[in-house]
């Protein structure tokens, strides 16, 4: 975690999240929030999460049950001490603490903003002895029923998984996709389009689309996919849904600007 005193004072900038808790040297601040009783020469953060010697936070809020010695971020979008899990949501109800573990860095890639600075949003899987969760910015995390722990990998992108039995997307088992041969159709950040051997994929429902002319519609340069556009010898696609030539055309001109 990083001090908040090896900073310099009032350096808060709404373009750069990594400035989201500042201090003016007396008080310390979430953005233009005030956090209360908060000691600047102790303060710590990580992400959302903070702490100094006396409480924890998450973004404005105080936890007011967290246990100040033992508490510590695991990734963009949980925290543990001694006696619980934490999320933006709240607590993760019934984990076990020993054995709970995150599976990937927690976030994943809404966009860029004005200056270029990549903006993220709280998505992550995670396990325990007992269940594998996802967590989507919807609520609080969700158990995957029938998923097994032991196989269970995130792929890191913040939407798909897998297991020695399933693909999943959005916390979602794909169905009919086969394990062994699935895959998705680009590295690049937020594409949600996917395939296995025989069928194309489109977050976590099949499209019939033509598996020989299928091709992902992203313009040369792009840093993360915003129009989720396809196509194929038949039909033009956005969102997984059949659209007409010309909304194609438009928001692919769109995504090239």
């Amino acid at each position: 975690m990083q001090k908040l005193s090896d900073r310099s004072l009032n350096d808060f900038n709404e373009d750069h999240p990594e400035t989201n808790f500042w201090t003016d040297g007396i008080k310390v601040f979430n953005q233009k929030t005030l956090l209360r009783g908060a000691n600047p020469k102790t303060f710590i953060y990580d992400g959302i999460f903070a702490k100094d010697d006396r409480k924890c936070f998450c973004g404005e809020n105080w936890l007011k049950d967290a246990d100040v010695d033992t508490f510590e971020p695991l990734n963009y979008t949980y925290a543990i001490d001694k006696n619980n899990v934490y999320t933006i949501t709240g607590k993760v109800k019934d984990a076990d603490i020993a054995t709970f573990k995150v599976l990937d860095d927690g976030k994943s890639l809404l966009g860029y903003n004005r200056i270029g600075i990549p903006e993220y949003t709280f998505y992550s899987y995670v396990k325990d002895k007992n269940n594998v969760y996802y967590h989507n910015y919807e609520g609080k995390p969700k158990v995957i029923k029938n998923a097994d722990g032991d196989t269970f990998i995130s792929l890191y992108d913040g939407y798909f998984a897998k297991d020695k039995n399933y693909v999943y997307g959005n916390g979602k088992i794909i169905k009919n996709a086969d394990v062994k041969s699935w895959d998705t159709l680009s590295e690049i950040p937020n594409s949600y389009y996917s395939k296995d051997s025989k069928r194309i994929f489109y977050g976590f429902w099949e499209i019939k689309a033509d598996y020989e002319t299928f091709e992902l519609e992203i313009p040369e340069k792009a840093k993360s996919v915003e129009y989720q556009l396809a196509k194929d010898k038949d039909n033009f696609y956005r969102n997984g849904e059949i659209i007409s030539k010309e909304d194609f055309e438009k928001y692919s001109s769109k995504a090239d600007r």
